[in-house]
């Protein structure tokens, strides 16, 4: 019996940490699903029956975590992916020349008197500005009171034919145009040939030589 009531002795304290323990989790349990703000349940201690502070129940933290995303600039704003950029280029213009710059014809005699060929004369403009220009031959060395200019139509080499106009001509009493380009267009070559005239007379000979100067301007 002595044997028996040892047993019972050394039970209790072992049923009564069991106990403690369960209701240890109970409280705890209780604690966690306690709603925050509301009132907490009394906690007592069952071995001297007083009661015991009441412990609050964890905080939950939430983390919200985000990326930070900053709007562009706004001189950069625009379509995605397109990329501009401005580029200036200075381009200097060339020089205008016109080839042969000096010639001498020969004038045969033929059934309108004296008859020769000019050119072809060739027109190059290369200063980029389209201010037009006029070509001209003069009278270096020949009868000026007689020598006459025709010029023919006018092709472009490597401009716009619309760009280029035909001269009227005329006797080379002075500088007389044989093509032209108007203001806004001549960029480019252009050439033309003309036609020189003198008339004869009886006993003439039958060719007659002639220097002209052509020029550009």
């Amino acid at each position: 019996m002595a044997h028996g009531r040892a047993l019972l002795v050394r039970a209790v304290p072992v049923l009564a940490v069991a106990t403690a323990a369960t209701l240890a989790t109970w409280v705890c349990t209780q604690v966690a699903l306690t709603p925050a703000g509301a009132a907490q349940p009394e906690v007592v201690d069952v071995s001297t029956g007083a009661p015991q502070p009441t412990v609050a129940p964890p905080a939950i933290v939430t983390e919200r975590i985000g990326a930070a995303v900053s709007a562009p600039p706004a001189s950069t704003a625009g379509a995605p992916g397109v990329a501009r950029q401005t580029i200036s280029v200075s381009v200097r213009g060339g020089v205008m020349t016109i080839a042969p710059s000096a010639l001498t014809v020969v004038l045969h005699r033929g059934s309108r008197g004296y008859v020769g060929t000019l050119g072809p004369v060739t027109v190059d403009d290369a200063r980029g500005t389209l201010a037009g220009w006029v070509a001209t031959v003069a009278l270096v060395d020949g009868p000026a009171d007689t020598v006459e200019v025709e010029p023919g139509a006018p092709r472009a080499v490597s401009g716009l034919q619309s760009e280029v106009a035909r001269a009227a001509g005329g006797r080379l009493d002075g500088a007389v145009p044989i093509m032209w380009a108007p203001p806004g267009g001549g960029g480019g070559g252009f050439e033309v040939s003309a036609t020189l005239t003198a008339p004869t007379a009886a006993g003439a000979p039958d060719s007659l030589t002639v220097r002209v100067a052509l020029s550009v301007s």
